[in-house]
């Protein structure tokens, strides 16, 4: 019986391809079919707490596409790895992410060729999965000086990904892959489901995230279905402020520096908003105590630790072969 090894290299080679390149179904609607999901462990997050807590990845974990085919034979190992370097798509991987009830995130890996540690890109898809929960609370709503907890369930889960990668679960302690993303794409999807939820006069951004302040439903905008463009406004206004690297955010913000190249925010595959962090960066400057890296200690060092930071972020980005503009900052060390 002939095996794939007797059949012509071109058409092998395309085989190969096809394999390498294979994007998943999407895992259905939580509300459409029960699915067991769990949290995994044995990440040191800077997360709070919620955000690790309240995102349930699938129990068998994902394996890339190229790891059968490297298990295979020596020659079909090799023929593998050419593949791999000759892909149309390059380095990318594709994501799918379920906003379930305003209440947790359900991640689903799709498509992951081989395990890499300097990506092209990454195509995040979020779809919107339902309205608030059925006890009236929705994770929108900005509890204390921490921010919205549904913040900390993106965050944690890029979070996550920068450090270790697509994969399940790790020993406490493992090493750091130091993954960065040289264009990061986040899309979200409408859910079918709004128009059967959504009021007249429709309700605006405003007006719906004003509903998500408390836990009661106390008007019509706290039950429907969100917007794709609002979420988009909700991860803009969320991703700005960690970018402002400020007195509050430098902690957390500092990371999507160090690793990200362009975040792309689309509504329904729509681009409604790009951040060229290399050109923030270039911009980003503090020179006052009380503006940033509020968790360093003693305050007098909080803008030299600023400066140091930013040259070495700088350095770190160069060698991850991200952009980088370089910036007329006198106070740069050693640049």
């Amino acid at each position: 019986m002939p095996s794939l090894l007797d059949i012509p290299p071109e058409i092998r080679f395309q085989i190969l391809e096809l394999v390498l390149c294979h994007i998943r179904a999407l895992p259905p609607d939580p509300a459409t079919i029960l699915q067991e999901r769990l949290e995994l462990h044995g990440a040191l997050y800077q997360s709070w707490k919620y955000g690790p807590q309240h995102k349930l990845f699938e129990p068998n974990g994902y394996a890339t596409n190229s790891h059968p085919l490297l298990l295979t034979s020596r020659q079909l190992r090799a023929e593998t790895q050419s593949a791999l370097h000759h892909l149309p798509a390059k380095r990318s991987y594709r994501l799918d992410v379920m906003l379930v009830h305003e209440w947790e995130l359900w991640p689903t890996w799709l498509s992951v060729p081989a395990l890499w540690t300097r990506l092209d890109s990454v195509l995040t898809t979020i779809r919107i999965c339902g309205a608030k929960d059925r006890s009236g609370r929705s994770e929108f709503c900005i509890g204390d000086c921490s921010g919205p907890p549904i913040m900390w369930c993106f965050y944690s889960l890029l979070e996550r990904f920068l450090f270790y990668g697509p994969v399940g679960e790790r020993k406490l302690g493992s090493e750091h892959r130091n993954m960065t993303i040289n264009s990061l794409t986040l899309d979200v999807v409408s859910s079918p489901e709004i128009d059967a939820t959504m009021t007249e006069p429709a309700p605006t951004y405003s007006e719906w995230y004003r509903s998500r302040e408390g836990n009661e439903d106390n008007d019509s905008a706290s039950k429907i279905i969100m917007r794709a463009d609002w979420l988009v406004n909700f991860l803009r206004d969320w991703i700005g402020s960690l970018l402002c690297m400020s007195y509050h955010t430098a902690r957390w913000g500092k990371i999507l520096y160090e690793r990200i190249g362009t975040v792309r925010l689309c509504a329904d595959g729509v681009l409604i908003k790009e951040i060229n962090l290399a050109q923030r960066l270039a911009d980003l400057r503090h020179n006052d105590a009380s503006e940033t890296f509020g968790n360093i200690r003693p305050r007098e060092n909080r803008v030299a630790h600023f400066w140091q930071w930013k040259t070495k972020t700088l350095v770190k980005r160069r060698k991850a072969g991200l952009p980088v503009i370089d910036p007329e900052d006198s106070e740069l060390v050693g640049l």
